[in-house]
């Protein structure tokens, strides 16, 4: 399929493709100019090719997803609801209602459909996690006093605990009337009782930070940093390391079959698993000949970058790709897909079991912060840089592509664009 334009102008800022009937599939595109010499009247043409992906990339993707080896497709729907706040930090959803954790303002929404409500402002910079508290109301953990409050569902914020020791409670779990708070500097989970509002500590990880927690039976699992770990608390003081990973930080983590799915950023550096043993081959049991360190592989990151990783449950530990956007955030597996939230450049990724990445959404935030994961994929994105929620699945998709700058020098002709592909396109 060829589409012919002519433009006279010292360069041709962009070339906007937009799909006009919702089966676009887009796979190359070839752009020539005729160079013309104001002295001599010619000039060698000049020519641009977009097929890759790196080259699809380095683009504008409104409304569509961009595969490895297929190019551009049309992406789901989305609809972009705005919030008052600079990102979201946290979320959880309790009942039918979505809560959202933000910064800079420590301020706490809940949203109902489409309606966003400021429910309740704390005193804190940052949200650093919530949890349901089954009730229809959340415990909240601050960040800068380590401190965990109650909101009930009308808003009414009371306080639970202040956690000494540490400054920031990054993540929260709960079972029946007991919380168990991730936190740092320190890298202690603490054992919160919801009724006589004590806390205790429950277990002690010799790393930084606690990131991010998830059951796992009656067990707990956990992503860390300043050392990249990811560490099995069986009951009270009884912590076992079942992976350390290149890299600084356990961003997120995600259950999927028998196997966890971590998200790392940082460097190259593998960390030592340090003064916990490693896991048994079968978690929670004993083994008279465990096997070697897990995560002594090296992966191909540097500082700044994003990367997934696989841990089975016989502990074998292999890289899954590395993130072409960078650093990432939340992730969630449905399938064998794993999805992913970049925290820099605004894209989600989607990545299938063979470690092949595309772009599924290009949102004009810069941050992917938060991700809630559905039956069959993504439901609700949250975001930074600023603050809103798109609904996957909602609102209209208008998919238009529009390529970076192709600059040309001097007066210039523009004489052909050629598109391979399927669907109409309108060519400007």
């Amino acid at each position: 399929m060829k589409h012919f334009q002519t433009v006279t102008d010292r360069r041709l800022d962009r070339c906007r493709l937009h799909s006009e009937i919702p089966g676009l599939g887009l796979a190359a595109l070839v752009l020539v100019s005729l160079a013309v010499s104001p002295a001599a009247w010619a000039a060698s043409p000049k020519s641009w090719h977009i097929a890759k992906a790196a080259d699809f990339g380095k683009g504008e993707l409104d409304g569509l997803a961009l595969h490895p080896e297929w190019g551009l497709s049309v992406a789901p729907p989305i609809e972009r609801v705005d919030v008052d706040a600079e990102f979201i930090h946290c979320w959880v959803r309790e009942d039918d209602r979505l809560w959202l954790g933000t910064g800079l303002a420590g301020k706490v929404f809940v949203v109902d459909g489409k309606k966003v409500t400021e429910i309740a402002a704390l005193d804190s910079t940052l949200v650093g996690s919530l949890v349901g508290d089954g009730k229809g109301g959340v415990y909240a953990g601050l960040i800068g006093e380590a401190k965990i409050v109650h909101i009930d569902k009308a808003g009414k914020v009371e306080p639970v605990v202040s956690l000494g020791g540490a400054q920031h409670v990054w993540a929260l779990l709960r079972k029946g009337g007991q919380l168990f708070a991730g936190t740092g500097p320190g890298g202690q989970v603490f054992a919160v009782d919801t009724a006589s509002k004590k806390a205790s500590l429950w277990a002690a990880t010799d790393t930084e930070h606690v990131l991010t927690m998830a059951f796992d039976g009656d067990a707990i699992v956990a992503g860390t940093a300043d050392s990249a770990m990811l560490v099995r608390i069986e009951g009270k003081g009884n912590v076992r390391a079942i992976a350390a990973f290149p890299g600084g930080e356990v961003r997120s983590i995600a259950r999927a079959g028998k196997s966890w799915y971590v998200a790392l950023n940082g460097g190259t550096a593998t960390v030592k698993l340090a003064k916990l043993k490693p896991t048994a081959t079968e978690p929670g049991k004993d083994d008279d000949k465990p096997k070697s360190k897990a995560g002594a592989k090296k992966a191909k990151s540097s500082s700044g970058k994003g990367a997934v990783w696989v841990r089975t449950d016989d502990g074998l530990v292999t890289p899954l790709f590395a993130s072409p956007e960078g650093m990432l955030s939340e992730i969630g597996v449905v399938g064998r897909a794993v999805v992913a939230g970049a925290a820099r450049g605004g894209r989600v990724l989607v990545s299938d079991d063979q470690g092949r990445v595309q772009t599924l959404f290009d949102l004009k935030e810069e941050q992917i912060l938060g991700i809630e994961m559905g039956e069959k994929g993504p439901r609700t994105l949250f975001t930074g840089k600023g603050a809103a929620l798109y609904l996957v699945g909602e609102g209209k998709n208008e998919p238009m592509y529009t390529s970076q700058v192709l600059r040309e020098t001097g007066v210039a002709r523009w004489g052909r664009i050629e598109a391979r592909g399927s669907g109409k396109l309108t060519i400007a």
